[in-house]
């Protein structure tokens, strides 16, 4: 958010502890130029965030959408390509949250109040939205994993065991628990319209909830640990995965090496014994 203070005549209610029947202006942080003036990071910020983010966010949605016309065209032939048509759906929604994200970039050429609120409402609603769409990710990535170890593994029993309506089932359940499990964190932040003087207009902005401040210990802990866990969780997993698919994989290669090398020599003493 820009350096503005914010005021209101009818003032926003600030609630906290022991704040509950407090009204009290709400006013914008402003940092003080000491190492980077505010120029420099307006500056900073238009070129990379808004402007090379905001490309990167469109190409990746672009992409995905691609990825996504090509599994349906092939008609998901088999379970990993259900599972990877669901990583590619929740990738287009993470890249689609980012490019909606950076719009205040484009919007704020015509209308910087504009601009402003919606920063600030994106803020909320995004950056959340982003980041679950990304462990949801992960959690499939790691399931795609797991499916390509078995199928390299015991390629005939996991024909039957995981089908392309079992894989659906699977890529559903694992989106909404884990979408679900982090869901919560978006009671953290309100939406409060104010009046700026800075724009003589009134914007939105964020502030903490009640609900932040009544369970903001619990939430946090709940939200930083399972930030922490998940992904390692979901790393170990892959890792075990992969360490799997080259064991069979050499397994295999040094078995078809064996048996080449008995088919030459079996023909080397049958060419010996007509000579």
């Amino acid at each position: 958010m820009s350096s503005l203070i914010i005021c209101s005549n009818n003032s926003v209610p600030y609630q906290g502890y022991n704040t509950a029947n407090d009204d009290k202006h709400i006013e914008e942080f402003i940092p003080e130029d000491i190492y980077v003036t505010t120029l420099a990071r307006r500056l900073v910020e238009i070129c990379i965030d808004l402007t090379v983010c905001f490309l990167l966010a469109l190409l990746g949605t672009i992409t995905n959408i691609l990825t996504i016309i090509v599994f349906a065209k092939q008609k998901f032939k088999d379970s990993v390509a259900v599972s990877m048509t669901a990583i590619s759906i929740w990738d287009l929604v993470k890249c689609s949250g980012f490019a909606l994200q950076r719009l205040s970039g484009p919007v704020s050429l015509w209308d910087q109040a504009k601009a402003e609120s919606w920063a600030n409402i994106s803020m909320v609603v995004f950056t959340y939205y982003t980041c679950f769409a990304t462990y949801v990710s992960i959690v499939l990535a790691a399931y795609v994993a797991v499916e390509r170890s078995l199928c390299v593994s015991i390629p005939f029993k996991i024909k039957w065991l995981i089908t392309r309506k079992s894989s659906f089932i699977i890529c559903v359940v694992i989106s909404f628990v884990v979408f679900g499990w982090f869901s919560v964190m978006f009671c953290v932040f309100d939406i409060a319209w104010v009046y700026s003087n800075h724009y003589n207009r009134t914007i939105a902005i964020y502030v903490n909830s009640e609900f932040f401040y009544h369970y903001k210990q619990p939430v946090f802990l709940f939200y930083n640990l399972s930030g922490i866990i998940l992904p390692v969780v979901c790393f170990v997993i892959i890792v075990i995965s992969t360490c799997v698919v080259i064991y069979h994989l050499r397994k295999s290669s040094r078995f078809r090496a064996g048996s080449a090398q008995s088919h030459k020599s079996e023909s080397q003493s049958r060419k010996s014994k007509l000579c």
